[in-house]
């Protein structure tokens, strides 16, 4: 089983918690495997990443002015802990136009997908409310259940890292 160890989860919080605002994560709640598209038409399915300990997710618009302002955090964040078998990715609960997508994460200097819920049902299940935020999905397997289960980090275990 691959999951977060108790100090890099600290760490990874308190870095985020100084670096990035945490506004809107479900406490230890449990959220379905889910697949979605990115900007390129990729499909990433939860699951996949079952070899890395967490998904860390920043919510992404088009021309918001809280995702400019989290990328070079979350880039950080990136450099930091990409070796540590986080996996970083952005999620747009918009539904906009790929290409714009595209070019707005081009103008950004990224490079690592977009998730597109068209449909704001991933964006629901994971508590999202304002762009800017930052998800990490601690990756937890349970072998009882037919179907993977993951977890969110919860916005208590933010405070005092």
């Amino acid at each position: 089983m691959h999951t977060l160890s108790p100090a890099l989860k600290k760490s990874m919080i308190g870095m985020i918690s100084l670096l990035l605002p945490i506004t809107s994560l479900i406490a230890a709640e449990r959220i379905g495997d889910f697949a979605l598209l990115d900007q390129n038409g990729a499909f990433h399915q939860l699951s996949w990443y079952g070899d890395h300990k967490a998904v860390v997710l920043l919510t992404q618009a088009n021309g918001c002015e809280a995702t400019r302002a989290a990328v070079p955090a979350y880039k950080s964040l990136q450099a930091r802990f990409d070796a540590q078998g986080l996996e970083f990715m952005l999620i747009n609960p918009e539904g906009a136009n790929r290409e714009l997508v595209q070019q707005e994460i081009s103008a950004l200097g990224l490079d690592m997908p977009v998730l597109m819920d068209d449909s704001q049902l991933v964006d629901e299940r994971l508590g999202i409310e304002q762009t800017g935020d930052v998800i990490v999905i601690d990756l937890i397997y349970e072998t009882s259940d037919s179907y993977i289960t993951m977890s969110t980090v919860s916005d208590t275990e933010w405070v005092g890292f």
